[in-house]
């Protein structure tokens, strides 16, 4: 997750809200498996364990988390 993304993100007050990101392919933690795509930011919204279709703008992400 670029680190622009991550600290846009940081500036909204969301609670009970978990933000986590990577910058490179992981298959060792199973929250990133088959999530990460070169060259493009996605932004997975997850609750009770399902997760919507990614997004790439945090506007559509925070209408999703809201």
């Amino acid at each position: 997750m670029q680190k622009k993304i991550l600290q846009e993100l940081n500036t909204q007050y969301l609670p009970n809200v978990l933000i986590a990101g990577s910058e490179v392919e992981s298959e060792n933690s199973p929250l990133f498996q088959h999530r990460f795509k070169e060259g493009q930011d996605l932004i997975y919204v997850c609750t009770n364990g399902a997760c919507q279709l990614p997004v790439t703008t945090i506007k559509a992400a925070l209408e999703l988390i809201k």
